[in-house]
């Protein structure tokens, strides 16, 4: 399935910030090199999420990276086509931890927040709003404790 590109809507960014999302986000492109970070491939996660689609369940992805970082790292460690939507908090105008991220996405993936499951690697970012929303969570250290800990 191909991935959806939801266009950025950040009519508050301008005023938060006193620049635009595409200053912003061409800024941060600029100033972080993405090829220098260290990255490795879980095989057994990949393998996991794949029998996640294989049984019809969406898997999703919920960033406050900008777009351009989100994809070329999940190109590098060969992820990028396990997801069905790419989220990119910062392309809405709200970030991380802010609950109208999650509840944006469960209403755009037509599921009730029961359905769904928040894995992340920080507790306030990625756990407790799930938790406040309904959704159930799994705070993980990295990419190891995932296919365990489900």
């Amino acid at each position: 399935m191909a991935v959806k590109v939801y266009k950025p809507v950040t009519p508050g960014l301008r005023n938060m910030t006193g620049y635009s999302f595409e200053e912003i986000e061409g800024y941060l492109d600029k100033q972080i090199d993405i090829s220098k970070v260290s990255m490795y491939t879980n095989g057994a996660l990949r393998s996991f999420v794949m029998s996640l689609k294989a049984e019809g369940i969406a898997i999703v992805l919920l960033t406050n990276n900008i777009r351009s970082h989100a994809e070329q790292i999940l190109k590098r460690i060969g992820y990028y086509d396990l997801f069905d939507d790419i989220f990119i908090a910062f392309e809405t105008g709200n970030l991380k931890p802010d609950l109208r991220c999650f509840s944006n996405i469960i209403a755009k993936m037509g599921v009730d927040p029961v359905e769904a499951i928040s894995v992340g690697d920080d507790f306030r970012n990625d756990i407790y709003p799930a938790l406040v929303l309904g959704i159930r969570a799994l705070h993980v250290n990295g990419p190891e404790d995932i296919v365990p800990g489900l």
